[in-house]
C-alpha cells in the first residue's frame, strides 16, 4: 500500500511501464529473487549465451582504470574495467568574450578545427557559470549556422579527454539533449554541475483522499500542482512516492510501477490495481 505522502509525477509524455516483484524485498537484485518464472523461460539461455562475464581490458590502478564487480540479474559474476584516457597535452581554455555565446564557447574548445575533435588532451575549462540562451522548442538551433542541432554540448568521435570544469556550472535552456559524448572512447568528464534552472519538467502532487476495497484496488485523490513551464505538455510520463520529511524519492514504494494515460494535470483520481495504477480526470 502507498503510504499517505506525495507523489512526484513527470509531466513530459505518457508512458506505461511493467513489474513483476518487490525490490525492495531483494537485495541482490538478481531474477532469482525478483522474477523466479523469468529464469525458466527460453530468454534466459539465449542471455547467458552471449553474456561476456569478465572484461577483456587489463585493470591499471596506477593509470587510474575504473573497475567494478557485481553480480548479475542471471546470478553470475561480472568484472568491468574501463581505461583511463592517455593524455599527452594540456590544454587550458581562455575565459570566454564578451560578446561569445556559450553554445559557441563550450563546443568550439573541444574541436581544434571544425569536425576535428581534440585527442589525447586534459582540457581545463575556467571556473565559471555558463548559461545557454538557445530559446524553448528552438531544437538548440545553432546561433553560427541556423541548423537545428538537437544537443545543447557535443563532442563526436574523440579519445582520450579529460575535460575538466574545475567547478563550473552549465546551465542548458532549451528542451533538447544536454551533453552528448557520441562514438568516443576514453573520454572522463568532471568537475561540472548541469541543469535547466528554467524549466520545470515534473511537478509534486498530494494525496487528499484515499479509497477503494483494500484487496484488490485502491483509489487516491491527488492534487498536483500548476505546473508553470510554458506550452508544457500536460500528460503524466511517470510517478513515484516523495518522502516530505527527507525532502526526496520515496524507494520504498512497494506497489506495482504504474501504468498511466495523460489527462490535464490540475486534480486527478489515480487508481491502484493489481496491475498497476490507472490515472483519470476526476
Amino acid at each position: 500500500m502507498i503510504r499517505p505522502a506525495r507523489l512526484a509525477v513527470i509531466l513530459t509524455g505518457a508512458l506505461g511501464f511493467a513489474s513483476t516483484a518487490r525490490a525492495e524485498q531483494c537485495q541482490d537484485y538478481t531474477f532469482a529473487c525478483l522474477d523466479p518464472a523469468f529464469l525458466q523461460s527460453e530468454t534466459v539461455p539465449a542471455y547467458a549465451h552471449e553474456e561476456s562475464t569478465v572484461s577483456p581490458a587489463q585493470y591499471e590502478a596506477a593509470n587510474g582504470d575504473f573497475l567494478a564487480q557485481f553480480t548479475s540479474p542471471s546470478g553470475k559474476s561480472v568484472r568491468i574495467v574501463v581505461k583511463a584516457p592517455v593524455t599527452s597535452e594540456v590544454y587550458d581554455v581562455p575565459p570566454i568574450r564578451p560578446d561569445e555565446s556559450a553554445y559557441e564557447y563550450l563546443n568550439d574548445a573541444l574541436y581544434t578545427a571544425p569536425n576535428v575533435p581534440r585527442h589525447s588532451t586534459i582540457v581545463n575549462f575556467p571556473k565559471g557559470t555558463y548559461t545557454f540562451d538557445l530559446p524553448l522548442f528552438s531544437n538548440c538551433r545553432s546561433p553560427t549556422d541556423h541548423k537545428p542541432k538537437y544537443v545543447h554540448w557535443q563532442v563526436a568521435a574523440a579519445s582520450d579527454l579529460v575535460i575538466d570544469g574545475n567547478g563550473s556550472t552549465v546551465n542548458f535552456s532549451d528542451f533538447c539533449l544536454g551533453l552528448v559524448l557520441a562514438n568516443v572512447n576514453r573520454v572522463t568528464l568532471r568537475n561540472f554541475e548541469f541543469a535547466w534552472p528554467n524549466i520545470q519538467i515534473a511537478s509534486v502532487a498530494s494525496i487528499v483522499a484515499v479509497g477503494g476495497n483494500g484487496t484488490t484496488g485502491y483509489t487516491y485523490d491527488v492534487r498536483i500542482s500548476d505546473l508553470s513551464a510554458a506550452q508544457m505538455p500536460r500528460m503524466i510520463a511517470g510517478i513515484t512516492a516523495w518522502d516530505r520529511s527527507s525532502d526526496h524519492f520515496d524507494l520504498a514504494l512497494t506497489t506495482p510501477s504504474p501504468v498511466v494515460t495523460s489527462f490535464p494535470p490540475i486534480a486527478c483520481r489515480v487508481e491502484a490495481t493489481t496491475s498497476g495504477l490507472a490515472f483519470a480526470a476526476p
